[in-house]
This record gives C-alpha cells, sequence and structure tokens, in this order.
C-alpha cells in the first residue's frame, strides 16, 4: 500500500538521512509502505561501464575529484542533488532510474 503524500515526502527523507545504501520497510501504524531499493552506487557504476567511460572522466564531467567520485560509487558517500541530476543529463536517464525507483530510462 502506498499513500501519495508520504511517498514522495518519504523518499526525500530517507535521501537526507543516510539511508541510500539500504533496501526500506517504512510501517506507520498498520500500514506498511513500499520496499525501496535505494542502492544508487550500483547503478551509476553500472552506468558509467555502460558507456566505457572510467571514473576519472565521470569525475571530470562533474568536476570533482576522482577519490570524490568514487566514494559516490562505492555508497560511502550520499550523492548529493546536482550531482545526481549532473549524472541523470550525462547517461541520458531519469533520476528516479539511477535511483533504483524505476527500473527504465
Amino acid at each position: 500500500m502506498t499513500h501519495p503524500f508520504l511517498d514522495n515526502y518519504i523518499t526525500v527523507w530517507l535521501l537526507h538521512i543516510n539511508f541510500i545504501t539500504k533496501n526500506v520497510i517504512l510501517s506507520i501504524g498498520n500500514n506498511e509502505f513500499r520496499v525501496m531499493n535505494l542502492a544508487y552506487y550500483r547503478r551509476i557504476k553500472d552506468l558509467r561501464e555502460d558507456h566505457d567511460m572510467t571514473q576519472q572522466q565521470v569525475a571530470d564531467y562533474l568536476g570533482m575529484k576522482q577519490p570524490q567520485y568514487f566514494r559516490y560509487e562505492k555508497g560511502t558517500r550520499d550523492i548529493p542533488s546536482d550531482v545526481l541530476i549532473a549524472l541523470s543529463r550525462l547517461y541520458r536517464v531519469s533520476t528516479d532510474y539511477i535511483l533504483g525507483l524505476k527500473d527504465e530510462y
């Protein structure tokens, strides 16, 4: 069961409290909301490899050093929204796809 208001709010809330690499089941009262796979780090690595790019090339595109980008791919650092948007433009996919909320580009 999903709740229209809580769906978007909870997604944003979870992204801000560092639950990015977890599968999440949220229960409120007797209602259980959808399982969310927020392991985006696997998806950005797959996208980079599918586009035959190195971490250094992606880091250069994003205007950062390679070790910083490496931490996003490794899942040890949360990805800021501006980086998420830049990656979606680079790979021509939606941010929802990168976050694992949709399985289609």
